[in-house]
């Protein structure tokens, strides 16, 4: 099996050349069959080819166009499963100022919904790679600027099948928050979260009115500084 995803690999990259998605993907697919270490070269070989395609979509589409932010998301989705943390950092800021600079520095409850869950989602990468790193007080900050905007995404989404993954993200995001708050003896502010975990899956409207109105002051930013 190794060897037959190791071929079909060799053949995209051939017929296509290293730097196209189609082989790009190919090669993921091989890596992860092979079960390849974060951060070897084939892995590293990996996000420079991502970074390539990014960069040439960036100059035929614009730096901050919805072409190259697909890309850009697309190899922080490799760097995820292949690469270092540092890497993920990297990334992740990179996106972040994308997303802040299309929306005009508007605030993040004025994004679009895909922006929104684009910066949930990349927020989230970010603690994870914190909490992968046994940094788990520093992990908690990006993990509530996931849960804000996954917040934001549940109160202003009206499709019920994006309404209910939000809403799942959420109670799993909130689950972890409430996790990490215990481990640093943040009894009160767990239990504020617990109750948003217990009231879940489906709020009613009022529920949803009252989630937007309280956000910012349930995730607010912890008094420690990041270490």
């Amino acid at each position: 099996m190794e060897e037959m995803h190791d071929i079909a690999a060799d053949c995209y990259v051939e017929l296509r050349g290293e730097d196209g998605l189609t082989s790009v993907s190919t090669r993921m697919r091989a890596i992860r069959v092979r079960n390849i270490d974060r951060g070897s070269q084939a892995c590293e070989q990996l996000i420079s080819s991502c970074s390539n395609i990014l960069q040439g979509t960036a100059q035929q589409f614009g730096e901050f166009s919805d072409e190259a932010l697909f890309v850009a998301l697309w190899q922080l989705g490799a760097a995820s499963l292949f690469s270092t943390s540092e890497r993920i950092f990297e990334l992740s800021n990179s996106i972040i100022i994308r997303l802040v600079s299309s929306n005009g520095g508007r605030h993040l409850s004025e994004w679009g919904l895909e922006d929104m869950q684009h910066y949930a989602w990349v927020n989230f990468n970010i603690s994870k790679a914190y909490a992968e790193r046994g940094q788990i007080e520093v992990s908690i900050l990006p993990l509530k600027e996931s849960i804000k905007a996954t917040g934001y995404v549940l109160v202003n989404a009206e499709d019920e099948a994006l309404i209910e993954r939000a809403d799942t993200q959420l109670v799993s995001k909130y689950g972890k928050l409430e996790q990490r708050l215990r481990i640093f003896g943040k009894v009160a502010e767990a239990n504020k979260v617990n109750e948003y975990i217990t009231k879940s899956t489906y709020l009613e409207e009022e529920e949803q009115n009252d989630l937007a109105e309280n956000l910012d002051p349930i995730l607010a930013l912890p008094n420690s500084q990041e270490r």
